[in-house]
């Protein structure tokens, strides 16, 4: 198992917003967790690009948590993560989209669905709980996707 975290430092002042471009908000996308005040980590799954000035203030470095799947539920509410995928994915098999009058309703699950997938922590498999619900959404959602798209395109086409 890799265990291998790659743990960025802030080496100016914190981060005080989440507006667009904000140091904050690239730090969101990067999914990264604060282990205190100023230090912030993930593991070394993903090639982190923290966009602007972001990447400049930080300062990178690797570490070995003793447990790391310990330090990962600790650091991410995966059981939360996991209990809001499995209410949005029973909501999409719940109520796939047949006609125009599902669109507005559509649109506003399609967009909750998909802030969620911006809260996963995209942590590796060996860090996980056993069943993650994390692909099954997605697969759920690519087929509802689709069928979304097909009834508002229908629908744009008799307009």
């Amino acid at each position: 198992m890799n265990s291998r975290s790659s743990i960025p430092a802030p080496v100016n002042e914190p981060i005080l917003g989440y507006a667009p471009g904000s140091p904050e908000r690239a730090s969101v996308f990067a999914r990264l967790a604060e282990l205190r005040e100023g230090t912030w980590l993930r593991p070394d799954n993903l090639d982190l690009d923290l966009a602007g000035d972001l990447g400049e203030d930080l300062a990178r470095f690797g570490a070995r948590p003793e447990d790391p799947g310990a330090l990962a539920s600790r650091r991410w509410d995966l059981g939360a993560w996991a209990a809001r995928a499995a209410e949005l994915r029973a909501r999409l098999e719940a109520h796939p989209p047949a006609d125009w009058s599902d669109l507005a309703q559509g649109f506003e699950l399609s967009a909750a669905v998909l802030r969620h997938f911006q809260a996963d922590p995209l942590l590796p498999a060996e860090l996980l709980p056993a069943a993650w619900p994390g692909g099954p959404l997605r697969d759920v959602y690519d087929e509802w996707d689709a069928r979304y798209r097909a009834v508002l395109a229908e629908w744009g086409r008799s307009a």
